[in-house]
C-alpha cells in the first residue's frame, strides 16, 4: 500500500501557490482601498463587520 501524504517540497509548493492566489484576488481590492488610505488591516476589519447581521 502506498503511503498517502504530501512531502516537504510538495507542500512548500502549495504554500506558495496559496500565497500568490491570495495576492493575486486581493489586488484590485487593495487598490481601490488605497485611494481611501486603507491597508490590509482596514479589508479584512471590512470583511467581518461586513458579515455581521444586524
Amino acid at each position: 500500500m502506498t503511503a498517502l501524504y504530501l512531502r516537504e517540497p510538495e507542500l512548500r509548493r502549495g504554500m506558495e501557490l496559496l500565497f500568490f492566489a491570495y495576492r493575486d484576488f486581493t489586488q484590485a481590492s487593495d487598490s481601490v482601498l488605497a485611494e481611501y488610505g486603507f491597508g490590509h488591516a482596514h479589508r479584512r476589519a471590512l470583511y467581518f463587520i461586513a458579515r455581521i447581521r444586524v
